[in-house]
């Protein structure tokens, strides 16, 4: 099928999949352990992120304290994961209008400060594997956090 930025081969389809499914893990986790401490989950995982880590400073519970340990490292990875699921792929392009090799992920958001910020990301399959990558190490102590908040 046609596509306005060209196809992309097996290698990149299966590296843009994985880091898919990595940022779809991460996303679940993270309102796993928040939907054990909060009574609704939002639309979105931020919001969740927000309430929780506000539930547990007004608990004081030490069980949700160890929640709010993993939420507050995971919560980087949802940063990464909306800049490639919300981004646009760019190819710059030469005074002779020809394509560079360079192609990248680019996205725009507001900072907490109200400031635009802009993210440029590798889109090669040794680029999607490091930004995978970065959210798997990211999920790693979700468990931690599950078995606390079980043992409340």
């Amino acid at each position: 099928m046609w596509h306005p930025y060209g196809d992309i081969d097996d290698p990149m389809a299966l590296a843009l999949g994985r880091l898919v499914w990595a940022s779809i893990s991460l996303e679940g986790l993270i309102n796993r352990v928040c939907a054990a401490m909060i009574d609704e989950l939002a639309e979105d995982v931020s919001s969740n992120i927000k309430a929780a880590i506000a539930h547990a400073k007004a608990s004081g519970d030490e069980h949700e304290a160890t929640a709010v340990k993993w939420l507050k490292k995971a919560r980087p990875g949802t940063y990464l994961r909306n800049q490639i699921l919300h981004s646009a792929k760019i190819a710059y392009m030469t005074v002779d209008g020809r394509n560079v090799a360079a192609e990248f992920f680019e996205n725009v958001r507001r900072g907490d400060d109200g400031k635009e910020i802009v993210t440029w990301h590798d889109f090669t399959v040794d680029g999607l594997d490091k930004m995978r990558a970065k959210i798997e190490r990211v999920s790693v102590g979700w468990r931690d956090a599950d078995v606390a908040l079980a043992l409340r």
